[in-house]
């Protein structure tokens, strides 16, 4: 199912775990930009939802516990870049159907 979904041949099995293939990943580092980032909150009692906008420093900065990107050489650097030109949400409380009409507005 997975082979027919991306349509290539996917790594084999051996001791239980994947077989890496470097093919499927990139060598060197890329610049991606971001139309939009939203970080999804824990809810904590089924109120209505609510979104803030944030500036991507701000949202950088929530999101850095979560990330990799301390780890990597340069990577702050790089999550911040890809931040600078989206509009940057954070989602609070709110069910999936409001969480979802939310992200269907955005990209529509």
């Amino acid at each position: 199912m997975l082979a027919a979904a991306f349509g290539i041949e996917l790594p084999q099995l051996y001791l239980n775990k994947w077989v890496v293939d470097h093919s499927l990943f990139h060598r060197n580092p890329i610049s991606p930009q971001f139309d939009f980032a939203v970080q999804l909150q824990r809810q904590h009692g089924g109120e209505q939802m609510k979104v803030t906008t944030v500036t991507p420093a701000e949202f950088l900065r929530s999101i850095l516990p979560l990330s990799n990107a301390l780890r990597m050489l340069g990577g702050v650097e790089t999550v911040g870049h890809s931040l600078i030109n989206g509009t940057c949400s954070v989602i609070q409380e709110g069910n999936l159907t409001e969480r979802l009409n939310y992200f269907q507005e955005l990209i529509s």
